[in-house]
């Protein structure tokens, strides 16, 4: 009797798990299909991506510094200490490879596409939450920064969550909200400065807006609450800013004061942060009025809060002037958090905007309106255009300009060799390339290049080749060629010299650039001399070039294979 009571009692709370799972999926399709497309941008060609421009600072530390000096010392290039110290710890253990090290970016962009749209939907409802969640899995920022090997995306996440996390303690209470903002406002900035205003004007506004109402409103926490609040993040900053800030503070200090966002770069990072052009940036920012009214009107409190959190956000950087941030890029980097906060009101004013049309005509369901805007917003902005196949570089700053009807990295600005156009004769994708030297910060032409021959590329160092010194950068943008089992196990990057490695990835083409550095319209002159040197060396291993001209000399390294020798060149 008594196990025919426990069989039924378990299939009886089986039955209703299974009940509760399966309205709770139901219920929730948008955001899971939000979610699935999502990924399915944020991994296109993920592993074939080739690291460049600021993806190299935390690269080319790790290589150079042990930990002492990675978790004490901020350095020029900003690389973020945790950034860096997870790299190296992946480095010392398992390897990193492409998958660990675009795996943090792009788990913080994914978990991004649920946790924002959850910690919001007390406050604008479930559907609007969905269409947010499909605003940000299109969004080409977002879609870029949890792509991209910097800790943008993790920073905004936790800032994100941080705030909100403030914002259900002002107005409800408990310890666990509480802890929740602290941790995050000091993991947030500690990933990346720029949510610095996300983290602490919480407290401040807590702070304004129980003097200004005398501390008489009972929901809110008194000033006993605020102050200890402030002591803890206090507590945090010291524990986790000191000791860097201590050693090599004034790196941020230099940095600081150098230069002045202006009205282009507003106007510019604006659209980039919109990812659209002129005329559909200016109805994102329409609808987010129309939202943001909307809720004023129910929601005035949660509107001001992350009002605030906006202005602050936009004013730090023109307090700080932090060096570049006149581009509008860069702003925008800067001003990453606004993002979501700008995208709630625009998801709320869809849905309603939805539901309305519904109610005139109800034929046409209510996520018709929200769906069709998507769709063309996500048709008419940059990502058709940057997440064409093969593409090595959808992460180059030439896709994420301004001018998204025609990205630069779309349009050569350099004389192009005919060797890239007889590429074209084969199918796209069917080869793979190895391109030698290259500039790390100036890889402009690459892109271009590959979208003229539609072939795989990888990148060939030339630098020397020495595996008994593990701390050394061979040249800037090169890692130290440590072999297949070494700390460094990139599949986009080859040694020129390392023939086997050559084969094993399936080179068909070593494209050496003679001149780079004139090709590129770059000085001063960095590899004079670094191609010729190997170009001697392919002769003798490979024979007489399949092709030449002024820029480009290439040789087929899948012919004459039994003539190959690893060379003592260097």
């Amino acid at each position: 009797m008594l196990l025919s009571k426990t069989l039924e009692n378990t299939r009886r709370a089986c039955d209703s798990f299974a009940r509760a799972t399966t309205r709770a999926v139901s219920s929730n399709v948008g955001l899971w299909l939000a979610v699935f497309a999502g990924v399915v941008l944020r991994t296109d060609q993920l592993l074939r991506q080739i690291p460049q421009g600021d993806e190299w600072h935390s690269l080319h530390d790790i290589v150079r510094f042990d930990y002492g000096r990675l978790l004490t010392n901020f350095s020029w290039t900003s690389y973020s200490i945790p950034w860096a110290v997870y790299q190296r710890v992946i480095a010392d253990t398992v390897g990193l490879s492409e998958v660990w090290y675009r795996a943090p970016a792009l788990l913080c962009g994914a978990a991004a596409l649920i946790a924002i749209p959850c910690l919001v939907r007390p406050w604008i409802g479930r559907t609007p939450s969905h269409v947010l969640a499909w605003l940000l899995a299109i969004s080409p920022f977002h879609v870029y920064f949890s792509r991209f090997a910097r800790p943008y995306s993790a920073a905004l996440l936790v800032a994100f969550m941080g705030s909100v996390a403030f914002y259900r303690w002002w107005i409800h209470g408990g310890r666990r909200w509480a802890l929740f903002y602290v941790t995050s406002a000091v993991i947030g900035p500690f990933l990346h400065l720029s949510v610095i205003a996300a983290a602490c004007v919480p407290l401040a506004y807590g702070m304004v807006a129980h003097l200004a109402t005398g501390g008489r409103s009972a929901k809110n926490r008194s000033l006993g609450d605020l102050l200890r609040l402030a002591l803890a993040l206090l507590t945090g900053f010291v524990c986790v800013f000191g000791p860097p800030m201590a050693i090599s503070g004034s790196w941020l200090i230099r940095k600081a004061g150098l230069d002045a966002p202006t009205l282009t770069t507003i106007l510019g990072a604006a659209r980039i942060l919109l990812g659209a052009n002129s005329l559909f940036a200016l109805v994102l920012i329409c609808l987010a009025g129309v939202g943001a009214l909307m809720m004023w009107r129910e929601q005035r409190q949660f509107v001001l809060y992350f009002g605030v959190l906006v202005v602050a956000t936009f004013v730090v950087p023109f307090i700080a002037r932090p060096v570049s941030v006149n581009m509008p890029i860069v702003f925008a980097r800067y001003c990453l958090f606004i993002l979501p906060v700008l995208l709630i009101p625009v998801a709320l004013a869809l849905a309603l905007l939805g539901e309305r049309l519904h109610r005139l005509w109800p034929v046409v369901p209510k996520s018709t309106l929200a769906a069709a805007f998507c769709m063309i917003l996500f048709v008419r902005g940059p990502l058709p255009k940057i997440h064409y196949r093969p593409n090595n570089w959808t992460n180059h700053d030439a896709f994420h300009q301004v001018d998204f009807d025609e990205p630069a990295a779309t349009t050569c600005a350099h004389e192009l060799s005919p060797f890239y156009k007889k590429l074209r004769s084969s199918p796209p994708g069917s080869l793979t390339i190895a391109e030698a030297p290259w500039l790390f910060m100036r890889p402009s032409a690459f892109p271009c290049y590959q979208r003229i021959h539609r072939q795989w590329m990888l990148l060939g160092f030339v630098g020397k080749r020495d595996r008994t010194r593990r701390y050394f950068l061979p040249r800037p943008g090169e890692l130290p060629d440590e072999g297949p089992r070494g700390r460094f196990r990139f599949r986009n990057f080859v040694h020129v010299g390392d023939h086997g490695a050559l084969r094993e990835r399936g080179v068909r083409y070593v494209v050496f650039h003679r001149a780079v550095e004139k090709e590129l319209g770059a000085e001063p002159p960095q590899s004079r001399g670094v191609a010729a040197r190997w170009i001697q060396e392919y002769r003798l291993v490979y024979g007489a070039p399949i092709y030449k001209d002024r820029w480009l000399v290439v040789f087929d390294v899948a012919v004459n294979r039994e003539r190959r020798h690893v060379s003592g060149i260097q």
